[in-house]
């Protein structure tokens, strides 16, 4: 099948107020390529060896030995790379509670080719062909940290994927806490998060939302990746313009796992399948009182589209998981199905009860037509 990134002073007391006004403003505009650079005004120190304080992160960063820990205070312009074990710490101020690494958009923000983790730290900025925000070969944790406002660009395989982060074999990516993958663009697929042939795990309340790819996987695009949602993680109001609104997975190798509270929902494919989750070959499983709720696709599967080509797929329903209030044909294209569920020929469909765990999806425009599971060679 084709699959185809808001009492008087003396004159020396009104000086200082004005260059503190300044400041804090420069810390806080950031401005879109083709305007002022943004201003940097980092300051970062490592911890472990108690060094003073840098105005270049990467300098910090290069002098550090592996396992030490730097913190990051107000707002560092840069494409930043750190290839040994390093924990990096945002310090909060009032100006700037969420220390920022900012791309300019010239290039890629963040390159990660180690066990690296994050903390309080928002990663924006970035530009590339693929991984704009945060191109990931190691061991990346995210936690309490933001990734937003990044774009890949370009277009066909291997460019344009993965507007907020790529993730490629053997690497692993973990996002903790309220971490946050949003507001993200791909100009091919992945616009939030492109995993190739490795792991992503959403805990807590973490969660890939507002993302938008013009292909596939408007939230996650995964090739033969393991994907799994724990706690009350969450995908959801993402776009792609093909595939796979939430998430587009594809590939014999690739499994998609959720559980606790997790949830896909409110994500569009508005020109293809796959509303909340598209899956090309490969096993997708909802255990416990996981979702997969108000998706829209215009085509087929407005929850899940299980997709096969007469390969091997899986869709399980475990416990008091479901899928509800989904729409599939909503552009009243014809020959459209599947509101909730729809599984081509040779998927494995288990633990889907149409009218109880699969409920109220509907079909076209309007949505009043009931249309729970299609599975047409059924």
């Amino acid at each position: 099948m084709d699959r185809a990134t808001r009492e008087r002073r003396t004159p020396r007391r009104v000086l200082s107020v004005l260059a503190t006004f300044a400041l804090v403003v420069g810390m806080l505009v950031i401005v879109a390529p083709g305007a002022d650079a943004v201003v940097n005004t980092c300051k970062a120190r490592n911890l472990t060896k108690g060094t003073p304080v840098d105005t270049n992160l990467q300098r910090v960063i290069k002098a550090a030995s592996p396992g030490d820990t730097i913190s990051v205070k107000y707002v560092c312009v840069g494409h930043f790379t750190i290839a040994k074990k390093l924990f990096l710490v945002g310090k909060a101020t009032a100006a700037v509670p969420k220390p920022v690494l900012n791309g300019n958009g010239t290039g890629r923000t963040l390159l990660v080719s180690a066990q690296v983790r994050l903390t309080n730290l928002k990663i924006t900025g970035g530009r590339a062909d693929y991984g704009g925000g945060i191109n990931n070969t190691g061991a990346l944790t995210l936690k309490d940290t933001v990734v937003r406002g990044n774009t890949a660009t370009g277009s066909g395989i291997g460019v344009g994927i993965g507007g907020g982060i790529k993730t490629v074999s053997p690497a692993t990516l973990t996002l903790n806490g309220s971490s946050s993958v949003s507001g993200n663009t791909a100009t091919y697929t992945g616009g939030g998060v492109s995993v190739s042939g490795s792991t992503l795990t959403l805990n807590g309340s973490s969660s890939v939302s507002g993302n938008t790819a013009t292909f596939g996987g408007g939230g996650i695009l995964s090739a033969n990746g393991i994907i799994t949602l724990n706690d009350s993680s969450s995908v959801s109001g993402n776009t792609a313009d093909g595939f796979g609104g939430g998430i587009a997975a594809s590939g014999y190798d690739n499994t998609l796992t959720l559980n606790g509270s997790s949830s896909v929902s409110g994500n569009t494919s508005s020109s293809s399948y796959g509303g909340g989750i598209d899956s090309f070959v490969g096993v997708v499983t909802l255990n416990d009182s996981s979702s997969v709720t108000g998706n829209t696709a215009a085509g087929l599967g407005g929850g899940i589209s299980m997709t096969n080509d007469g390969a091997p797929s899986a869709l399980t329903l475990n416990d008091s998981s479901f899928v509800s209030g989904n729409r599939a044909g909503a552009t009243d294209l014809p020959n459209q199905s599947g509101g909730g569920i729809f599984a081509s020929c040779d998927t494995t469909l288990t633990g889907a009860v149409d009218g109880v765990n699969v409920n109220d999806n509907y079909l076209g425009s309007t949505g009043t037509t009931e249309d729970n599971i299609s599975i047409p060679c059924a």
